[in-house]
């Protein structure tokens, strides 16, 4: 399981992208690939994998071709019903399962983040954002906390400001969650 954050991680992104899927083509049953925060065309633009794939071919249609591919890649992996493996975190809307991660319309959804525009209304005020978006957030850009610091979190998350989406939650929302999904 390749976990996301395939690029922006050293100027050989175009590269570790590439072999990265010629394994997944290879060996389509065994090799699983993640989608990570940075598997996002917004992102790519800040962290640097549009100018190195501007520099190495040119043209904006091979970047366009990737973000495309992008929105094909699992949020997440379950290993023989055991193992849950997402790259950042779990959702935290009421009553989520499975079943809605996988409901998410992945297909429409190059960024993996809301801008600050598309969540304040005229007046500056927060807005609430499609659900399917909050789980994309809460999939890829939350944070678990540790053991010993979460205590505070232990029944519940809160707002990932850090991030500046996603959430931070504790061990109590993560064993609820794999217990509802019948993993460890």
């Amino acid at each position: 399981v390749f976990n996301g954050d395939f690029v922006d991680r050293g100027e050989h992104g175009v590269e570790v992208l590439s072999v990265l899927l010629a394994f997944k083509l290879l060996y389509p049953d065994t090799v699983k690939l993640n989608r990570g925060n940075h598997e996002d065309m917004n992102v790519g633009r800040a962290y640097g994998f549009f100018d190195e794939v501007m520099t190495k071919y040119g043209t904006r249609a091979i970047y366009d071709l990737v973000g495309e591919m992008y929105t094909t890649i699992p949020l997440c992996t379950i290993i023989r019903n055991k193992a849950f493996i997402v790259h950042a975190g779990i959702p935290s809307l009421p009553g989520a399962t499975i079943f809605h991660v996988g409901a998410i319309g992945r297909r429409g959804l190059k960024g993996t983040v809301a801008s600050q525009w598309d969540v304040k209304d005229p007046e500056g005020k927060m807005k609430p954002r499609p659900s399917s978006l909050r789980m994309l957030e809460d999939l890829l850009w939350s944070d678990p906390v540790a053991p010993d610091e979460g205590a505070f979190l232990d029944d519940f998350s809160e707002p990932n400001v850090k991030r500046g989406a996603g959430i931070v939650y504790g061990p109590k929302m993560i064993r609820e969650w794999l217990h509802k999904l019948g993993c460890k």
